[in-house]
C-alpha cells in the first residue's frame, strides 16, 4: 500500500497516511481538512542536464517535416535553417517576381 502525505489544515501539520487506492476516495471525503501534500524534495527529476530539455534526433526530424510543411511559420525559420546559398536565390527569385 502507498503512503500519501496531507497537509492538516486545523493544526498546521504534515501527516502521513498508509492507504489501498480503493481507500483513498473515502479517506478523503471523511477528512476534509486534510489536503494532499506534495514535497517538491520527494520529486524524482524529470529533466536531466543543464539549460533545458535535450531532444533526439527523432524529435528534431518531427519538427523538421512540420517546419517544410508551414515554410513561412516561425517554427520553420528556427528549425530549418537556410544556407546563404539558399537566402540569396530567394532574394533573387523574390527581386525578379517584384520586377512582373
Amino acid at each position: 500500500m502507498p503512503f500519501y502525505t496531507f497537509h492538516d489544515s486545523t493544526n498546521d501539520e504534515i501527516v502521513e497516511h498508509k492507504l489501498s487506492i480503493s481507500e483513498y476516495d473515502t479517506f478523503v471525503k471523511l477528512n476534509p481538512h486534510l489536503i494532499r501534500y506534495h514535497d517538491i524534495s520527494t520529486i524524482p527529476s524529470m529533466v536531466s542536464g543543464v539549460g533545458g530539455i535535450k531532444n533526439d534526433s527523432g524529435w528534431k526530424d518531427v519538427l523538421s517535416k512540420i517546419g517544410e510543411k508551414h515554410p513561412d511559420s516561425e517554427l520553420n525559420r528556427n528549425v530549418n535553417k537556410k544556407s546563404i546559398k539558399q537566402v540569396k536565390t530567394e532574394q533573387v527569385i523574390k527581386k525578379h517576381l517584384n520586377k512582373k
